[in-house]
């Protein structure tokens, strides 16, 4: 697995040998101390981890620097502190509790790529449990389950107002887990969505519901089941999602008798030349940049399907 590294710091020589060393194991983007900037990559490149190169002489101002970054707190992002041993020391005096895994010399060695892979690999693990932990928690909780079938009536209720109620449509109503139960289809072609974002999931099922029939899925596992019962016209297909990521969903499609036809566009906010080359050899109908405007999906969408 590649693990995604968000850098910030003063010390750009330690930055620059994370590029350097990156290899397959780790994807790296650089992001300034600013709120916005820092908020803007973890929306879009979604990093497994942030790593700050600390520096000397910044005891004095640390807790000034890290008052940006409320969102890796609140998405619970490890926040890795790489630097030399005094530099390091200083700042575990001052934000010790929010540090994760010091390494305390500058990167560059195979030993410490590998202390970072072993750390965000059990990371990843804890993470996985905790969201099974949730999902089962969920699915005995009768409040949740209510919640569920209002939302699967909703879209009944919708689709009744609207006097479209022949056929079959996955409209995606459990975007939590799965893609939705039977509800009315209206004529013409189906998308599915796929997601881990359940944000995005939604605002793209209100944008294409009233030309559409719309499925959703947060993984390729659930995507995949699906298709195995299900047919669909188009699928717009995440590119970073834990576990399988879009090109490795998309690979599975083109193995597969039954899906290689399908169309896929690609929706991410990946903007690496080295892996949309990747990406466009395996020869997707389209690749789509985040954040997605909604004309530029329609075209798109049309050119394909119509």
């Amino acid at each position: 697995m590649s693990y995604r590294l968000l850098l910030a710091g003063k010390k750009q020589d330690i930055i620059d040998n994370f590029f350097q060393m990156a290899g397959e194991k780790f994807e790296c983007q650089t992001t300034s101390m600013r709120k916005e900037d820092i908020d803007s990559h973890i929306t879009y490149f979604q990093p497994h981890a942030f790593v700050y190169c600390t520096g000397e002489n910044e005891k004095n101002d640390i807790m000034e620097k890290m008052s940006g970054l409320s969102l890796v707190k609140e998405k619970e992002i490890p926040l890795i502190l790489n630097g030399e041993s005094e530099d390091c020391f200083d700042f575990l005096e001052v934000a010790g509790d929010m540090v994760a895994l010091t390494l305390a010399e500058p990167f560059q060695t195979e030993e410490q790529k590998q202390e970072i892979s072993r750390f965000l690999e059990k990371k990843e693990q804890e993470k996985k449990k905790k969201k099974d932990e949730e999902e089962l928690r969920k699915l005995t909780d009768p409040a949740y389950l209510d919640k569920l079938l209002e939302e699967e009536l909703s879209d009944l209720n919708l689709a009744a107002k609207s006097g479209k109620q022949d056929g079959h449509l996955q409209t995606g109503g459990q975007i939590g887990g799965q893609t939705g139960k039977d509800t009315p289809e209206k004529p013409g072609n189906h998308i599915l969505i796929i997601d881990d974002d359940t944000r995005m999931l939604r605002i793209l099922k209100e944008e294409l519901r009233e030309k559409y029939n719309v499925a959703t899925a947060v993984s390729g596992k659930i995507a995949l089941n699906f298709l195995e019962k299900r047919k669909t016209d188009l699928i717009l297909l995440d590119y970073v999602m834990p576990d399988e990521d879009g090109p490795a969903v998309l690979k599975k499609l083109r193995e597969n008798n039954a899906t290689k036809d399908i169309p896929v566009v690609f929706l991410t906010g990946i903007n690496d030349r080295n892996k949309i080359e990747k990406v466009l050899d395996m020869n997707p109908q389209g690749y789509l940049l985040k954040p997605i405007k909604p004309e530029k999906l329609f075209r798109t969408i049309r050119q394909i399907i119509g």
